[in-house]
């Protein structure tokens, strides 16, 4: 009778013109060394018929998934055990797992990153095998981002009023931080390699109360901003949760890192590009210590700016124009086969979505803050001439060509 640990040799038997005999004997002597030999056994159980297909298709279909497999042979097992591992996953389910706010912030980081690593390996393992569709696995991306972001914002701001005090308002409310989601992650539609476009913001000025030294709700989240990235974004001996971009944010790298609401509405009124009018179609809050009703506050000072009272072909304009300045960058790199920029690519795709709100507000179609997929979808059902080519352009966007 084989060992346990001789016995997974079989789960590693992939055609050697599919994935290199070196690396297979990489990965098989990893998990052999990592693995417990009860743990070795059920595994050898576990990965037979459609499991061992499966476990074979992550193995030749990914280097990093495999590898963070064998490195963990329990995340392994699951997969291979659980039924309900290679399921749907709700909020709930994918939170599990995350780190506990008494952790100090050295291994609050390090299990935050663990905890992503395992969602991004269910994910890929689900997505490799046709256990999900496309629209399922961004959504579920998506919400991944969404749990680190509150985590890291529940944790860094509960440690930090314990340093700084809480922040007020001038009549002694507690002031939250709202997380405002752009591009991708805005639209659900967070793939494996996207950043996270942020923008923080808080609703009013005031001061610090509770610690020996008062400081102002600028200087506070501003701490808190800098902290909830660093947490997210620093590369360290357990890699990085997600790469965070706050160049979307008022004024750019040369702006606050969080405004007040106040701000955010001036800035927009009165120096709001064309561009960021449409970089907010997407925009919607993704982690919040707030109530509902700041929510909707930030969100509808936002959206006066976003979707003007009446219809502006002025406003079309300035999306022709735009476009015509990435064709033009476009035929400059001779990138016109590039699937995102080049013509009929990903770009294209969200410009029609992004032309439709000023249209669908006012023929009462419901596509203003939907993903792109949605508003592609919507485009099929509008009564407009182009709107014969929406199935198609819905199907380009999930699977260009």
């Amino acid at each position: 009778m084989s060992s346990p640990a001789t016995a997974l040799q079989s789960c590693f038997a992939v055609p050697a013109n599919l994935v290199s005999p070196t690396r297979i004997h990489h990965l098989l002597e990893r998990l052999q060394r990592r693995a417990t030999p009860e743990q070795a056994a059920a595994l050898a159980e576990h990965l037979v018929g459609a499991r061992l297909e499966q476990w074979h298709k992550v193995l030749i279909g990914s280097d990093f998934v495999s590898e963070k497999l064998c490195e963990n042979p329990p995340w392994l097992l699951a997969l291979a055990s659980d039924p309900q591992q290679l399921e749907d996953q709700g909020r709930d389910a994918l939170s599990a797992g995350l780190p506990d706010a008494s952790d100090p912030v050295e291994v609050w980081d390090s299990k935050l990153r663990q905890w992503r690593y395992r969602q991004l390996a269910r994910i890929v393992w689900r997505d490799f095998n046709r256990l999900a569709d496309t629209r399922r696995t961004v959504e579920e991306l998506t919400t991944v981002a969404e749990l680190a972001l509150q985590a890291a914002l529940d944790y860094h701001y509960t440690h930090l009023c314990r340093e700084m005090g809480e922040p007020r308002d001038s009549d002694g409310e507690r002031q939250p931080m709202l997380i405002l989601g752009m591009g991708k992650l805005g639209a659900w539609e967070l793939n494996l390699s996207s950043d996270v476009d942020l923008i923080f913001a808080y609703p009013s000025k005031g001061d610090t109360h509770g610690a020996p030294r008062s400081s102002s709700n600028q200087e506070f989240f501003t701490r808190l901003g800098q902290r909830l990235i660093r947490s997210l974004d620093q590369v360290t001996a357990d890699g990085f949760v997600f790469r965070v971009d706050m160049r979307l944010r008022p004024y750019g790298q040369s702006g606050a890192l969080v405004s007040t609401f106040d701000a955010l509405e001036d800035y927009y009124q009165t120096q709001g590009r064309e561009w960021e009018r449409f970089a907010m179609i997407k925009a919607r809050v993704v982690a919040s210590n707030g109530t509902a009703a700041q929510t909707q506050e930030m969100m509808g000072l936002l959206r006066r700016f976003t979707y003007r009272k009446y219809v502006d072909f002025s406003a079309i304009d300035a999306l022709r124009n735009l476009k015509q300045l990435i064709n033009r960058e476009v035929a400059r790199r001779r990138t016109h086969d590039n699937v995102k920029v080049g013509r009929g690519g990903i770009r294209e795709v969200e410009f029609i979505a992004q032309a439709l709100p000023d249209y669908s507000r006012r023929a009462g179609h419901g596509t203003a803050g939907a993903p792109v997929v949605a508003r592609a979808s919507s485009v099929a059902a509008t009564p407009l001439p182009a709107a014969r080519r929406g199935s198609t352009t819905r199907r380009g966007l999930l699977f260009p060509a």
